[in-house]
C-alpha cells in the first residue's frame, strides 16, 4: 500500500526519537520502582516494547507489509553474524588481554541488552524502509553515494578519531590504560574488516541516498556520542567515536542488504552476535 511522504518521515523521526530518549524514558520509569527485580523487567520490557514493539506496530497501522521487517531467511542472519566476529573478537581479545573481563560474568545483565541490540537492528531496519518513502521521493539519482564510499568516509573517521585519541593518550593520564590503547589502534581495524567481509564475502553493495545515511547516521552519532565532551573533554570524545564502530557496522550492513539482497536478517545477525557478546562482560557491548 502506498504510503504518504509526510506519514512515513513521521514515523521515521518518532523511532528516532525513541532511539535518541528511549534511554532517558526507561531511566525515569525504573527509578520509580524500588524493587530490584520488577526493575529489572521492567526496563527489559520497556526496552523490547519501545525498539521492537513500536516498529512492527507502526508497520502495522499504517497497513504496510509487516513481513517487510523480517524478509529474509535465517541463513542470511549467519551471514550476518560472520561479518559481526571481527569487531566481537577484536573485543574480546583486548578484553581479555589487558585483564577487564570475568568471563561468563554478565549473564544476569543479558535479557535487557539482547533485547537493545537486536532492538536496534530492527528500529534502523525500520528507519531505512521508512527513509525510502519518506526522502527517496524527491530526491535525483545524483544524490546517490555508494556504500563503498559511505564505508570510506567512516574509515576516514575512525582514523582520525584514533589521531586525536592517541594524542590523549600520549598526553593525558587519563588515556593511559591498555585497554583504551589497544582498543584505538584494534576497533577501526576490525571495524574495516567487517565492512571489507560484508563487501566482498557476502556480496554486499549498492548506493543508498545522502540524505538517508546523514540523517540516520546523524541519529546514531546523537545517541552514542556526548557532544558536550567536545568541550569539556576531547580525547575522550575522539575516543567515544571509535567506539562506534560495531554500532556504524550494523547501520552500513542494514542499509546495504536492504539495497542488494532484499533481506534484513544479515543485520538481526549481527545484532544477535552483539548481544551474545555482553554475556562475557564485554563493556563494548553493554
Amino acid at each position: 500500500m502506498f504510503l504518504r511522504p509526510d506519514i512515513a518521515r513521521s514515523d521515521f523521526f518518532l523511532v528516532s526519537a525513541l532511539i535518541l530518549f528511549g534511554p532517558l524514558l526507561t531511566s525515569l520509569v525504573t527509578g520509580l520502582i524500588p524493587d530490584p527485580t520488577l526493575q529489572y523487567w521492567v526496563r527489559t520490557l520497556l526496552v523490547a516494547g519501545l525498539l521492537v514493539g513500536v516498529p512492527f506496530w507502526l508497520q502495522y497501522s499504517r497497513k504496510q507489509p509487516v513481513s517487510d521487517l523480517y524478509r529474509g531467511t535465517v541463513k542470511d542472519g549467519f551471514k550476518g553474524a560472520v561479518v559481526a566476529l571481527p569487531l566481537v573478537l577484536a573485543v574480546l581479545a583486548i578484553q581479555v588481554g589487558t585483564g577487564g573481563i570475568g568471563l561468563f560474568g554478565g549473564i544476569g545483565g543479558f535479557i535487557p541488552i539482547a533485547f537493545k541490540w537486536i532492538g536496534l537492528s530492527v528500529a534502523i531496519t525500520f528507519m531505512v524502509l521508512r527513509a525510502e518513502a519518506a526522502f527517496g521521493g524527491f530526491q535525483a539519482p545524483a544524490s546517490e553515494v555508494t556504500m563503498r564510499m559511505v564505508g570510506v568516509m567512516i574509515g576516514l573517521g575512525l582514523v582520525a578519531a584514533m589521531g586525536f585519541s592517541i594524542i590523549g593518550a600520549l598526553s593525558n593520564a587519563q588515556f593511559e590504560t591498555s585497554l583504551r590503547e589497544s582498543t584505538i589502534v584494534a576497533l577501526p581495524i576490525a571495524s574495516g574488516a567487517a565492512w571489507l567481509l560484508a563487501e566482498r564475502v557476502l556480496g554486499l553493495s549498492g548506493n543508498v541516498y545522502k540524505n538517508t545515511w546523514y540523517t540516520i547516521g546523524g541519529i546514531l552519532f546523537l545517541a552514542e556520542v556526548n557532544i558536550l565532551a567536545v568541550i569539556t573533554n576531547f580525547p575522550g570524545f575522539a575516543f567515544s567515536l571509535i567506539m562506534l564502530g560495531p554500532l556504524a557496522a550494523l547501520a552500513m550492513v542494514i542499509m546495504a542488504a536492504r539495497e542488494t539482497k532484499h533481506s534484513v536478517w544479515f543485520g538481526y545477525g549481527m545484532g544477535i552476535v552483539y548481544a551474545l557478546a555482553s554475556v562475557p562482560g564485554l563493556a563494548l557491548f553493554q
